[in-house]
């Protein structure tokens, strides 16, 4: 299975480097550069004028990273013990039809599980990020959010589960079939429709006024061939922190160009930049082809789950677990964190690439080449992010590259 992920992933990073060397017409500068740690120290110092800073970024993203990996192991030990626990309970606990069982199932293992995930929750989404200044949310916003992606959670999760349970029972060969399906059919929503219809639950919209940085963006649309609506629209995020940041949702002529509220404290030209690295990811089609990745990998992972159930070594340690039955879900859970553990690094790797190619793009695209370079150290050192984390870090946690490698990489395209 991770050999297969590895495989599909080393040919989607050759076929971006491929685009990037086709398309800017350097093959030394993809494939030979290399970055030092000797670099990397360097670019530190031209990132954080104030070493004071510097060490407090880096302080908080270690803090940040210990809370995920603490978190992580607490609650994979949590899903482990509870389905330990319902091995000989669920027959009697859950004598309901195959999709109310899922639920049921899923339902008491997910409050429990953000019951006691509160208190990880609170230190490394509230109370951290407003210590440092990042965030200036109220408790009660706050709390609210979590409420709204606790029930969206609760809901999707509650009809996979019961589906699920549904597709074992009637389908006892092609289940995993059916219910790869399904599960594709969601993947396929949050990528034509996620930020669409799920961001307007947490934040509220507004039509961009500023006419001359509305001009300036509605040109690089022009120049990139994107189609979509004429208007950039602001996402209000002051009431939630100091995050700065631009996507593009929607598909086909009602993709929109959507830039968070305080970018535009920033000058026209650096909002260009921000706007062209996202607009490349439309242009590279990144979001469709790491769509059809996980789809692919979830289909892969979801066949050696059903060969797993079929084993006489699992029929042994289970006593005997009858497959349509709700513990199965929790099984279930059980192995895609642990093959989530060795795939979720090369999914990174994939994406960290992927950022890189749109960096390059928007470096040929935007009037000033060089503020690129200038507004990736001012996010930064807004973001407290460590320009240089350590390896491991970089491997099981970052989507994109450390800044230090992204702006060394555009220096070395510049000369």
């Amino acid at each position: 299975m991770v050999l297969i992920n590895f495989f599909i992933s080393y040919w989607i990073i050759l076929y971006i480097k491929f685009v990037n060397w086709k398309f800017t017409g350097s093959f030394v500068n993809i494939f030979s550069f290399v970055l030092t740690l000797q670099e990397s120290l360097k670019m530190e110092n031209k990132i954080y004028e104030q070493s004071e800073k510097l060490i407090l970024a880096q302080k908080y993203q270690k803090q940040k990273t210990f809370l995920t990996v603490a978190s992580s192991l607490f609650l994979f030990f949590y899903t482990f013990l509870f389905v330990l626990f319902f091995l000989k309970q669920d027959e009697n606990v859950f004598e309901l039809d195959p999709f109310f069982s899922g639920v049921c199932y899923f339902a008491i293992y997910f409050v429990l599980r953000t019951f006691l995930s509160l208190p990880f929750e609170i230190k490394q989404s509230f109370k951290l990020p407003r210590k440092i200044g990042l965030s200036n949310e109220t408790f009660f916003l706050w709390i609210t959010n979590q409420i709204k992606s606790f029930l969206l959670v609760l809901f999707f999760g509650s009809l996979a589960s019961g589906v699920l349970l549904v597709c074992i029972q009637k389908n006892p060969d092609y289940w995993w079939l059916y219910f790869s399906i399904l599960i594709s059919c969601i993947f396929i929503f949050i990528f034509l429709f996620g930020q669409t219809v799920i961001a307007p639950l947490f934040f509220n919209f507004e039509k961009l006024s500023d006419t001359k940085i509305e001009n300036l963006l509605l040109n690089l649309k022009k120049k990139v061939g994107f189609k979509g609506q004429n208007h950039i629209w602001v996402m209000k995020t002051k009431k939630h922190g100091d995050y700065a940041n631009a996507f593009v949702c929607g598909f086909g002529p009602t993709r929109k160009i959507v830039i968070t509220e305080n970018i535009l404290e920033y000058n026209p030209e650096e909002i260009e930049c921000i706007v062209a690295h996202e607009l490349a990811h439309q242009f590279y089609s990144h979001n469709l082809f790491l769509c059809i990745y996980k789809i692919i990998s979830f289909a892969v992972g979801i066949y050696f789950f059903k060969f797993l159930l079929s084993t006489e070594l699992f029929y042994f340690y289970s006593n005997g677990l009858n497959i349509s039955s709700a513990n199965t879900i929790g099984i279930f859970l059980v192995f895609f964190s642990v093959l989530n553990f060795f795939i979720s690094p090369i999914l990174l790797r994939v994406s960290r690439e992927i950022e890189f190619a749109c960096d390059l793009f928007a470096f040929k695209h935007v009037t000033k080449p060089k503020n690129l370079i200038t507004i990736l150290k001012k996010l930064c050192v807004r973001n407290y992010c460590d320009p240089s984390p350590s390896l491991f870090s970089k491997f099981f946690f970052y989507t994109h590259p450390p800044f230090s490698e992204r702006i060394n990489r555009l220096i070395s395209f510049l000369h």
